[in-house]
């Protein structure tokens, strides 16, 4: 079993979005974090958590911050 790999989140929304009104156009987006667990250590939900709060965070959602 590989403990290597890419996690990616991504968005395309559709291109015949309403551009007259660009504060509701959605952006493309992808956010993709590389992952390296061959030492033994475990991706924990709690870091793809953290890394999926990012990526929604990129397309202009209010996610707070965990220190926050």
């Amino acid at each position: 079993m590989s403990n290597k790999g890419t996690i990616t989140f991504s968005i395309r929304p559709d291109y015949d979005q309403d551009v007259s009104e660009p504060k509701y156009v959605v952006p493309s987006t992808e956010y993709s974090f590389d992952f390296d667990h061959s030492e033994g250590l475990i991706l924990t939900t709690d870091e793809i958590q953290f890394h999926f709060n990012a990526w929604l965070r990129s397309i202009g959602y209010v996610i707070p911050q965990d220190d926050q």
